[in-house]
């Protein structure tokens, strides 16, 4: 390829973007995890109604844990798609 031909880094950027620094993903992280309510909390509970049931069944000391695992999956899953424009770029392991 000619130089005269080649883009910039500049013009890289424009066309994909930069990617987010640490201290936007972690920006990004709070304002979801402030955002997180009762209204998030009860459409993923009804997303998974018959696994909420299950647990409650068998291993009801559980469900805690499974529940804020799903929350921070959620969060994971927005901040994902915030700053990249897809999920699973973030996980749950990286919501505390």
């Amino acid at each position: 390829m000619n130089p005269e031909e080649s883009a910039t880094d500049r013009e890289l950027d424009q066309f994909y973007g930069t990617p987010p620094t640490e201290a936007q993903v972690q920006e990004s992280i709070r304002r979801f995890t402030e955002a997180f309510d009762a209204d998030d909390l009860v459409e993923i509970v009804s997303e998974n109604a018959k696994t909420a049931v299950s647990f409650l069944r068998l291993s009801p000391g559980v469900i805690g844990d499974w529940l804020d695992y799903l929350r921070k999956e959620t969060i994971a899953g927005w901040v994902s798609k915030e700053l990249y424009g897809k999920t699973g770029v973030i996980t749950a392991k990286d919501i505390k």
